[in-house]
């Protein structure tokens, strides 16, 4: 009986120790795709503020070349 015990002890701490590992795999599985995700996430940031900023270039350049054309339509009329 003394035995018995003592294996089913064993083997509920192997188990309990397995039952661990699977547990620790599946969260750094998970910790992992996760941390996958935020890089992307980051970097689709970055590329948008990227965009962002040569919107606000590109907008700032139509303005002024928009401002050229009406200074050069009034030198015309005025010639």
């Amino acid at each position: 009986m003394c035995v018995c015990v003592l294996h089913c002890a064993g083997n509920a701490a192997t188990q309990s120790q397995e039952q661990a590992n699977l547990i620790r795999a599946e969260y750094e599985k998970r910790l992992s795709s996760l941390q996958a995700e935020l890089r992307k996430l980051e970097a689709a940031k970055m590329e948008h503020l990227r965009l962002l900023r040569n919107q606000s270039h590109n907008e700032k350049q139509l303005k002024a070349l928009e401002h050229n054309l009406v200074e050069m339509k009034k030198q015309k009329v005025n010639r």
